[in-house]
């Protein structure tokens, strides 16, 4: 709502949630009450990625979210101190997860022609106001949950949204087929196709906020979540195993859910994530960084051969090419 000080908002579960949200809804009033004063973006131009959304944004989308969650990553900054045992590693992991986000947001509208001069120096400024937030030490068990989620974030958004020429793929796929050397396969160029039907994030976000405040609830959580969003019931199993620690056993769900769902982005990120868990860095980086090639290649020689090539060695010959070297 852009009347400063008003927000309409759903009833919260707790104290700390409602807080949270105000500070959300707060600062995008702040926001609209200085857009209403000055331009900060020229034009909306590309859609960008915004790690508390699940679909693409524009810029002015961008801005907006970046400004209201530097507010609640400095919520949490302040509001882990306030708390012991779960609910500590809880907050801990929230200031965590959403200084990060923040951080890549700041990037990439400093790395955007689209903004103003006045809006150039608001982005600016946020940056140098949230930069010393790297330096405050996280716990462990929070701090790579964090990590695993930012990852874990991209992939999926990566895997929903991002796709590539068929007849470059059909000669990817050819290269990896028939043997040759990673470095000589073509460099395939991604698009952005706006998945419309991808706004949420995935389950897997909230299945590790229930490990951190009620471990006992995971399994019971991740069956309720895949009933009411769809998700194959084996890829909720998979996730659980992932998420107790079980990385082998999560490695073998992923790959069964891709067999029969290879069109599953969170499987695919699951299955980098489970990787990068049993000591397989390669074929991990390729699932996380380019899910969006991996995949593409596993459903053409699916589709072409009729037999499902195993993702994994795909996965670590991929991770090897130009393509997911030079980073695109």
């Amino acid at each position: 709502n852009e009347a400063v000080g008003s927000a309409l908002l759903s009833l919260p579960p707790d104290a700390t949630e409602l807080a949270v949200t105000l500070v959300h809804e707060a600062r995008h009033s702040v926001l609209n009450a200085l857009l209403h004063q000055l331009p900060l973006c020229e034009d909306d131009g590309p859609l960008h990625y915004a790690p508390w959304r699940g679909d693409p944004r524009p810029l002015s989308g961008l801005l907006h979210g970046t400004y209201a969650f530097a507010g609640v990553a400095d919520f949490w900054r302040v509001e882990r101190g306030a708390h012991g045992g779960a609910l500590a590693d809880l907050a801990h992991f929230e200031f965590a997860v959403w200084r990060d986000a923040v951080a890549g947001a700041l990037d990439s509208l400093l790395e955007s022609s689209g903004l103003t001069d006045a809006g150039r120096l608001f982005v600016t400024r946020m940056a140098e106001e949230t930069a010393a937030w790297h330096a405050q030490p996280v716990p462990g068990r929070p701090l790579a949950l964090a990590r695993s989620e930012t990852a874990d974030l991209r992939a999926v958004w990566r895997a929903r949204h991002l796709r590539l020429p068929p007849d470059q793929v059909a000669v990817v796929a050819e290269a990896w087929r028939t043997g040759a050397e990673p470095e000589t396969a073509p460099v395939v160029r991604p698009s952005l196709r706006p998945d419309p039907h991808s706004g949420t994030p995935d389950l897997r976000s909230e299945l590790r906020r229930v490990l951190l405040a009620d471990s006992g609830a995971l399994e019971r959580t991740a069956v309720l979540g895949s009933t009411e969003d769809g998700r194959p019931e084996p890829l909720a199993a998979a996730d659980v195993d992932l998420l107790r620690g079980s990385a082998d056993k999560a490695v073998r769900g992923y790959r069964d859910v891709l067999a029969k769902h290879p069109g599953s982005a969170s499987a695919w990120a699951g299955l980098g994530l489970a990787l990068a868990e049993t000591g397989q860095p390669i074929a991990a980086h390729a699932l996380l960084a380019h899910p969006e090639l991996v995949r593409a290649v596993y459903e053409h020689t699916t589709a072409t051969h009729s037999t499902a090539p195993d993702p994994v060695p795909l996965a670590d010959w991929m991770s090897q090419t130009e393509f997911a070297r030079c980073g695109l």
